[in-house]
């Protein structure tokens, strides 16, 4: 849990006393923490000036419990401008004890007026997670126990009957999904071994043959698990018209993922650019904080490092500290790439490249909700 001393002031006076000779044994005790939520609001319903958002926070583990029934132990909240609503705001739970290790924290937003939560209401747990996703068991929220600030982006609206809370593939495999704007993502990596139409897609190459294969291809890199990892395809399988991800849902395009970056806080022209970079540090919001990979997941889109397989060799490389994801889109420069998202453990940003068809990356798939 990190320890904070927020006040100049108690700093200064703290190096005072420390001048005058006040033994350690004298300090007083540490002070509470605080929690700072930084609030914005992504979802195709847009709050009005007037409206108001209401944060509740909970010490115990709140999955498997309905939202209405759940007794916040802290409460904030605040009426909505014109300002808050083009820009965010930040509420804040202080003070927090610290020895408070489960944190959890919801907000949502009042679109009706009538007090209540209701259908067409934004209302979202730390993580992206639904409320009727907590209700049920199907999601646990995020944890946010010894932080000292998180964001919290207004993207799920309540009852919207558009959402597909679990998505299954020709296999019977089942993902979590989760609702970013007007997309849904899987939140996991794919892991079918065959197209939608039933047809199997070719595995098994050695290193020489999957380096010149000029058609579908799936391998797993060693030491990864096949739930938490999934499978790594080439291009000629992402993009197949057989439809590697399930009916009703596709490969992303370059303009997809670009949608995505600029929903979660990137510019557009920056978007648009190749290479590392971000606006507000995009790759650190979208990874998983587990396994080491530095990531904040405020988004619930938990990215974990799998590695690739090699375009010009055929082995595996970064299995541990990168992400490498497909779009089906080419590259206009060169008719043998297309592009893909590269994250890694140690950077903030994301990075957009094209590369040779023969790469093995992940495939994350995706559905466009209607306005």
């Amino acid at each position: 849990m990190k320890k904070i001393f927020r006040h100049p002031a108690c700093l200064a006076a703290f190096a005072a006393l420390a001048c005058l000779g006040w033994s350690c044994d004298d300090q007083p005790e540490e002070l509470p923490w605080f929690l700072d939520v930084n609030l914005k609001f992504s979802a195709r319903v847009t709050p009005q000036p007037g409206q108001e958002v209401k944060c509740y926070l909970y010490y115990k583990e709140v999955k498997g419990s309905e939202f209405t029934a759940l007794t916040p132990d802290m409460e904030v909240g605040a009426v909505l401008t014109e300002k808050d609503i083009a820009e965010g705001l930040r509420l804040t739970f202080d003070p927090v004890p610290r020895e408070a290790e489960t944190v959890y924290v919801s907000s949502w937003v009042d679109i009706d007026g009538n007090g209540t939560l209701n259908k067409g209401d934004l209302a979202a747990f730390y993580g992206n997670c639904r409320f009727e996703d907590v209700a049920s068991g199907a999601a646990s929220p995020t944890n946010a126990g010894g932080d000292y600030a998180i964001n919290l982006n207004h993207m799920l609206i309540y009852g919207d009957d558009l959402v597909a809370r679990d998505a299954t593939d020709i296999e019977g495999n089942v993902y979590k999904t989760v609702v970013i704007g007007g997309q849904v993502w899987f939140r996991e990596n794919l892991r079918t071994t065959r197209f939608a139409n039933g047809d199997a897609i070719p595995t098994g190459f050695d290193d020489t043959a999957w380096m010149n294969l000029s058609t579908p291809g799936y391998a797993q890199a060693p030491g990864t698990k096949l739930e938490e990892d999934g499978l790594h395809y080439n291009w000629y399988a992402a993009s197949d018209a057989r439809g590697l991800c399930p009916e009703g849902w596709t490969v992303p395009t370059e303009a997809d993922w670009e949608t995505l970056e600029v929903t979660i806080g990137m510019d557009a022209a920056t978007a648009a650019k190749d290479g590392w970079r971000h606006t507000a540090y995009e790759g650190e919001k979208l990874k998983s904080k587990e396994r080491g990979f530095g990531g904040s997941d405020e988004f619930g889109f938990s990215v974990l490092p799998s590695g690739e397989r090699m375009k010009d060799n055929g082995t595996f490389n970064n299995v541990t500290n990168y992400a490498y994801i497909w779009t089906v889109t080419i590259n206009p420069k060169n008719a043998m790439q297309a592009y893909r998202r590269i994250f890694r453990s140690d950077y903030r940003n994301l990075n957009k490249q094209p590369i040779k068809f023969t790469a093995g990356c992940n495939v994350r798939c995706i559905k466009v909700l209607d306005e």
